[in-house]
């Protein structure tokens, strides 16, 4: 055995046994970071049809990608201590220490300094499997993709059949036909038909959490929701959703959310006390007794009424009103859309409605683009202004003027509709929305009912909040009745949509406790002059143990020699530079099946994004607009001037 003296040491390519399960592990840490940020439907499609097997097949890749590392700590464990053990003698207990280590098996006989060593190790060999399990686990995100929706646009009406229909005031205007179906119901004169909720949403928008930051529902039957203000804007969010089916592999029901913009009013009231209003409540017809209602006229000209050269006066608003008694519970509206200005006036009797007396506003309706995200998990709209607008949505206005074009007159009209339907008989509806709104206001402000800010912010508010209705009930009508029948009450918008999508996992924590086991394994390595003179013997391996007892002293060595060489596992000097053994082959075909693997797995990857992207790229319809996934799925300051809010963007996933 003399000439055969390194048959005592251990191969170098015993050494690299940890080094194709570190390729494999350092493989997938770098995946993982490839695909941190990556976010797939089509993940998210398969996770939720196979969570059964999902499960399955973490707990099994986890605990083998925790296995590698575990059996890379313990190899360095078991190198380490064993040519510790060549060098110089080695008492029991340190080597039932080493050999407990390296096995991962816990003795309770030892000493208490050994255990406080051993127990943590044992502990630490159960996180890596945990770690990775958490880190390949998909988690919920999102991605963005392109599509349309129709929106409403108030196109030519050469006929006035649709939404430019001629308004005289008279009977036959409030029976303007009246589309109902499973979405809702549907007029050109909502004041007729949506009445209580115009009227319900106008009281909400003073409630508790500041002025127009409350939410309440959409005209129609979505269950949709808007919080803040509509701006009159947002009409094809559930009533168009249907179109993402047709369009699109991306239907309505697998869509977190989607954002569009539109064109608008930013629609803005003031309201005064004019003392010397000619707006009135006259009685008109009084009856004898109690039976049959008194008729009164509310009428008087407006500062912007149309003056009559010929008879060198104001021309005369007026309606008429019922009250079974006095005129105590009358409140009446008008609104006059006429050169050079938009105006309301409001009258009462003497009653309980006196505070809204002599009350005028002006509104403006200035044209504005907004930016309106639905959100389909909790059933929320969302406006945000964004701009002015040199585009205004209603063509008449380059006839009658900025801002007094028909859509300002139809809506000042459709005002006055709610209060000449308001019968008054018993109780005024309009004039208890008015005092609920000052109410809150009030309780907002801590200042009383009284207070003449108070009142004036309450009805400005509360008209704002009719008028948005009006104009979302007007768009819905263009995409039911009016688009319907003419193309040209409809367009098409390009939609950013919030799509369910997974990523897997997390790098961070695998990625740290692979680099370090990695470079414990080469710091140990160099350390080591690569664990050179270990001995064959192995206090781990059974054969190498019971062989060692049997014959002890001086010829341990040589007869674990001589026993591997018996058995194969150890070649002699004359045949190590003809072959390899068994082990070493073994290490060989795993480091390069792991490249191999690896280099397939990469290619697929890539391949499959480039498909992906291909595929989103053929079903994008129309421009494009640059932007981030929104984060605004709740209120947002009130717009009562012209703020700029930041918009939605960023580029697709």
């Amino acid at each position: 055995m003399a000439g055969d003296l390194d048959l005592h040491n251990a191969s170098f390519w015993s050494k690299l046994h940890p080094v194709p399960g570190l390729v494999v592990s350092t493989a997938a840490t770098v995946l993982l970071v490839l695909q941190t940020k990556r976010d797939n439907t089509a993940l998210y499609t398969f996770v939720t049809e196979h969570r059964t097997a999902i499960q399955v097949a973490i707990q099994i890749i986890s605990h083998a990608l925790g296995f590698i590392e575990i059996f890379t700590v313990t190899s360095i464990v078991n190198f380490s201590t064993r040519l510790r053990l060549s060098r110089g003698s080695v008492s029991l207990t340190e080597l039932r220490l080493w050999q407990s280590v390296s096995s991962i098996r816990m003795v309770w006989s030892m000493p208490l300094l050994h255990l406080t060593i051993l127990v943590p190790y044992i502990v630490f060999h159960l996180l890596p499997s945990a770690l990775w399990a958490g880190a390949i686990t998909p988690i919920a995100s999102s991605t963005v993709a392109h599509g349309s929706i129709q929106v409403p646009v108030f196109g030519p009406d050469p006929h006035n059949e649709f939404w430019n229909h001629t308004i005289t005031g008279q009977i036959s205007d409030f029976l303007w036909p009246v589309t109902r179906n499973s979405k809702g119901v549907f007029s050109y004169t909502p004041a007729a038909v949506l009445q209580g909720v115009i009227l319900n949403a106008a009281v909400t928008a003073t409630s508790s959490g500041g002025l127009h930051m409350s939410t309440h529902p959409k005209n129609d039957n979505s269950r949709l929701t808007y919080v803040g203000r509509s701006f009159g804007v947002g009409s094809s969010a559930g009533l168009e959703d249907g179109y993402f089916d047709v369009l699109s592999s991306n239907t309505a029901s697998s869509i977190l959310g989607y954002s569009y913009q539109e064109l608008g009013y930013s629609t803005n009231v003031q309201c005064i006390r004019n003392t010397s209003s000619g707006w009135q409540i006259t009685p008109y017809s009084i009856a004898l007794d109690g039976t049959f209602p008194n008729n009164y006229l509310a009428q008087g000209p407006l500062p912007n009424s149309q003056f009559n050269t010929s008879t060198m006066s104001f021309r005369i608003e007026d309606y008429a009103t019922l009250r079974l008694r006095d005129d105590s519970e009358i409140v009446a509206l008008v609104g006059l859309s006429h050169a050079p200005s938009n105006i309301f006036a409001i009258a009462t009797g003497n009653g309980p409605y006196d505070v809204l007396d002599k009350v005028q506003c002006e509104a403006h309706f200035t044209p504005f683009t907004f930016d309106v995200f639905v959100d389909m998990t909790s059933l929320a709209i969302t406006v945000t202004p964004l701009a002015n607008s040199t585009i205004d949505m209603d063509p008449t206005s380059s006839q009658f003027g900025s801002q007094l074009g028909a859509i300002p007159q139809l809506i000042m009209r459709e005002v006055t509709f709610l209060s000449m339907m308001n019968t008054n008989l018993y109780t005024s509806a309009l004039g208890n929305a008015f005092m609920s709104s000052i109410a809150n206001v009030a309780a907002m402000w801590n200042t009383s009912m009284n207070d003449t800010a108070t009142i004036m912010e309450a009805i400005s508010t509360s008209l704002e909040s009719m008028i948005d209705d009006i104009l979302v009930a007007y768009g819905s009508a263009q995409l039911e009745i009016g688009g319907a029948q003419l193309a040209s009450m409809a367009t098409e918008t390009t939609t950013k949509q919030i799509l369910p999508a997974m990523r897997i996992g997390s790098f961070q924590y695998v990625g740290a406790v692979n680099v370090l086991i990695l470079g414990i394994y080469l710091a140990e390595l160099l350390r080591t002059r690569g664990w050179r003179d270990m001995p064959v013997f192995d206090y781990n391996d059974i054969f190498s143990v019971v062989v060692a007892a049997s014959r002890g002293g001086r010829e341990l060595g040589d007869a674990v020699v001589e026993a591997h060489t018996f058995v194969g596992t150890l070649l002699s000097s004359s045949t190590r530079a003809l072959a390899w053994s068994f082990a070493e082959y073994t290490v060989v075909l795993l480091t390069l099946a792991s490249i191999i693997v690896l280099g397939v797995l990469f290619v697929y990857i890539f391949a499959l994004e480039d498909e992906k992207m291909s595929r989103k790229e053929q079903t994008m319809l129309g421009a494009v607009y640059a932007g981030d996934i929104p984060d605004h799925f709740g209120g947002h300051p009130r717009a009562r001037g012209h703020e700029i809010c930041p918009a939605l963007g960023s580029d697709v996933v």
